[in-house]
């Protein structure tokens, strides 16, 4: 059901085209150990409720790695902004008085 679904759907979708491209690189780099869906499902012997657990397992290292990337690139533009601000000396100071 969940091809059909996928053919249906996704399939003109830019995340579902980058995940596609994702996925065969991945598949290139380690062929033992990222296998894409269509490969489990059409060209190989996995048993299909395998292939849903993979499936599954797959979608949370991306979501992980997308997650990580994001935080990363949020880090860098925040060093960034405060760099450049405290090179135009327009960075505020904050003085702190203790009692």
């Amino acid at each position: 059901m969940y091809n059909y679904q996928e053919l249906r759907d996704l399939v003109n979708h830019a995340g579902f085209k980058l995940r596609k491209k994702f996925d065969l690189a991945m598949n290139r780099l380690m062929p033992n150990f990222w296998v894409p869906l269509y490969g489990m499902v059409t060209f190989s012997r996995i048993p299909y409720h395998q292939v849903i657990i993979d499936k599954k397992w797959q979608d949370k290292v991306i979501s992980h790695t997308v997650n990580t990337v994001k935080v990363c690139g949020l880090l860098a533009f925040g060093f960034f902004a405060v760099c450049k601000l405290k090179e135009a000396n327009k960075l505020p100071t904050v003085r702190l008085e203790w009692p």
